[in-house]
């Protein structure tokens, strides 16, 4: 008789998926199954996860996941770093961000800790300061010289709305999705450093933390094959090289 194919599903966002789809050949001379289940937008992942519809995802930052734990009280575990994915400005109307001028608009994504990095971008070019109200957590200006305008969209959506203002923060899938090259492209891209061991925008791996053991171990045997050289290099030739892998591979 022959052993009973394992399985767990993981939920991603974007149609690039090829590290997992190495992952999943490799479980798969395990008797394991491994389901990719894709969608187009940053929230329904967390969504199906809390509903138990999938097993797992690996698509959100640390920064994302904690503020999505916090406003929906999810109960998620991290299993693993994947990979940081610098986020870009890109523009119709200006190379640079030196071409900014007096009251042009900036679309940002709508999620706040999508919104608070692209803001962070821009204080780290010293070209707006601000600070969020303890008691209302609103955002405040403290510096904004040139009036810039900012412009909330669904991350989904940003691409669609460089037609509308002067430039645009767009996370790289979905900017590779429509065609731009976030190295060749962009005007800007986010300075991240994978020396701070506890940065915010690395993309993790996440389940619910009451998962059953069967699936937790074959997440942890995933983990086990994504966290390789052959994985690192597949990562490093993605969304045209601007990928940078976040772990040290087992072999």
């Amino acid at each position: 008789m022959s052993e009973k194919v394992r399985q767990i599903k993981l939920g991603v966002v974007g149609n690039e998926n090829s590290p997992w789809e190495y992952v999943a050949q490799k479980l798969k001379k395990e008797n394991i199954e491994l389901e990719i289940v894709t969608f187009s937008d940053y929230f329904s992942p967390n969504k199906e996860l809390s509903e138990g519809l999938i097993d797992a995802n690996a698509y959100q930052h640390k920064a994302f996941l904690n503020a999505e734990i916090s406003e929906k009280h999810y109960d998620f575990e991290i299993y693993g770093e994947t990979y940081l994915d610098p986020i870009g400005i890109y523009s119709k109307r200006i190379k640079s961000l030196k071409w900014l001028n007096n009251g042009d608009s900036v679309a940002v994504p709508a999620d706040r800790a999508n919104e608070i990095r692209a803001l962070k971008v821009l204080q780290g070019e010293d070209l707006i300061d601000f600070e969020i109200d303890p008691q209302s957590g609103e955002i405040v200006f403290t510096k904004n010289q040139l009036h810039l305008e900012f412009k909330l969209y669904d991350a989904a959506l940003l691409y669609g709305s460089l037609d509308e203002v002067t430039c645009a923060f767009i996370n790289g899938n979905y900017a590779f999705e429509n065609g731009l090259n976030p190295v060749t492209d962009s005007i800007f891209r986010e300075k991240l450093d994978l020396g701070d061991s506890d940065n915010p925008f690395v993309k993790v791996l996440v389940a619910n933390s009451n998962l059953e053991e069967d699936k937790q171990r074959i997440l942890r045997r995933a983990l086990f094959y994504y966290q390789t050289g052959a994985v690192a290099e597949i990562i490093k030739q993605m969304q045209g090289g601007s990928l940078i892998p976040a772990f040290l591979p087992r072999f």
